[in-house]
């Protein structure tokens, strides 16, 4: 029996190895190189930072994170100040009701990056499981499902998720739901076509 004893899987070096390895791959080196590239990832880190400590958030009433950077509530009216300039208090000014434009931005980048979350999570599981379905069954499922697909694309997406959150009625949950009717097909055909392809 060999007293050697085994590497362990993780450790700080093989971490350290691999992250060099893809900071000097030639797709992040491209992607570093090309400055709107930068300017976009700026933009997309400072709406995610937003969203994330606009207010605190607590799951089953534990605080994962308690800090928030929105100074007033999004819904606070205070109409002896509505219609003020951007100041110290209000660095974007107040709207017609006295509600603090700052907030209310911080907020709506929550609720933005909510939905955006949950409707990509939601189509690419309904199209992952429809391709990949139809590639691996074939047959007349394949026909069938893709003919579902073919329909639901003959159709203007914007205006299908409009009809769809019609019915529905308005809530922010019957949006999400809407846009995931129409947004999976996409997923699917592409799922499709690589199952194919390894089958």
């Amino acid at each position: 029996m060999s007293n050697r004893r085994e590497r362990p899987r993780w450790s700080p070096t093989r971490f350290r190895g691999a992250l060099k390895s893809f900071w000097n791959s030639r797709k992040t080196q491209q992607f570093i190189s090309n400055r709107l590239n930068l300017v976009g990832l700026f933009f997309v880190s400072l709406v995610v930072f937003a969203a994330v400590f606009a207010a605190p958030i607590k799951i089953f009433g534990v605080p994962v994170q308690p800090f928030s950077i929105a100074p007033y509530s999004p819904t606070e009216q205070n109409l002896f100040n509505r219609l003020a300039a951007p100041s110290l208090q209000h660095p974007m000014g107040t709207d017609q009701l006295g509600r603090d434009i700052f907030s209310r931005i911080l907020y709506g980048a929550r609720i933005s990056m909510r939905i955006a979350v949950t409707v990509v999570t939601i189509t690419l599981a309904i199209g992952t499981t429809v391709g990949v379905v139809a590639g691996y069954v074939g047959g007349w499922v394949d026909e069938a499902l893709m003919r579902l697909v073919d329909i639901l694309l003959a159709f203007p997406g914007l205006l299908l998720a409009l009809v769809v959150a019609g019915i529905l009625g308005p809530s922010l949950n019957n949006i999400m739901i809407a846009l995931a009717v129409v947004g999976w097909t996409q997923y699917a055909r592409v799922i499709r076509g690589e199952t194919l392809s390894v089958k």
